[in-house]
């Protein structure tokens, strides 16, 4: 009976250490598992907020395209250089050098938010393209608007007065007084918060904090 134990022990021992490293391995492989679900989760909601933080930025930049000048926005000219331009030409370069200012502002932001949409395609699907492309063309069409309204004040060869029906009705559209809206803006709004309705299940909430 000894004979037969001193057999068997050996062979006792080897199949629990065996045993008892094969748990450890597949313990092993499962963290590994639940540690790479855990860091792809986190890159996940890292990208998804750098994309909703970037999208607000760049909202707040469109959005501030379109207001009226305000006193301190507006530049200071060369008083030695300010007979060499009719009134005409100092409104325009007036106007022209506060645009500019917004504009690269509004390059900056744009610049940050695309880098932003590139690492989230990247990490979530080309599908985020998608869900920011209405927000994207909306931001365009503003561009464009304000664009639309320098190139028409500042074109010497029409020399367009100010109080055309033309420039007045460009004026109104870039130009809303402080605090207000119109169809664009409110659509601006509205369809960069669509997209951030498409990442909220990444951000752990379900609704849009303002």
């Amino acid at each position: 009976m000894v004979e037969g134990l001193q057999t068997w022990l050996p062979i006792g021992r080897d199949l629990v250490v065996t045993v008892a490293a094969g748990v450890t391995a597949i313990a092993a492989v499962a963290g590994l598992k639940a540690w790479k679900r855990e860091l792809n989760g986190r890159e996940r909601f890292q990208a998804a907020k750098k994309v909703v933080t970037c999208s607000h930025r760049l909202w707040k930049a469109c959005s501030r395209l379109r207001i009226q000048v305000s006193p301190n926005e507006e530049p200071h000219l060369d008083h030695e250089q300010l007979p060499l331009f009719t009134p005409r030409e100092q409104r325009v370069m007036s106007e022209c050098e506060v645009y500019a200012k917004r504009l690269d502002v509004l390059a900056k932001a744009s610049g940050e938010y695309d880098a932003a949409l590139l690492e989230a395609r990247v990490l979530l699907g080309s599908w985020v393209y998608e869900a920011f492309r209405p927000f994207g063309e909306t931001v365009t069409e503003s561009v464009n608007l304000v664009n639309e309204y320098l190139a028409l004040i500042s074109d010497d060869n029409r020399l367009v007065p100010r109080e055309s029906p033309d420039v007045e009705r460009l004026k109104e559209r870039v130009a809303l007084p402080l605090t207000s809206e119109d169809e664009l803006s409110q659509r601006l709004a509205e369809r960069r918060e669509g997209g951030e309705k498409q990442l909220l299940r990444f951000l752990n909430r379900s609704t849009i904090r303002r």
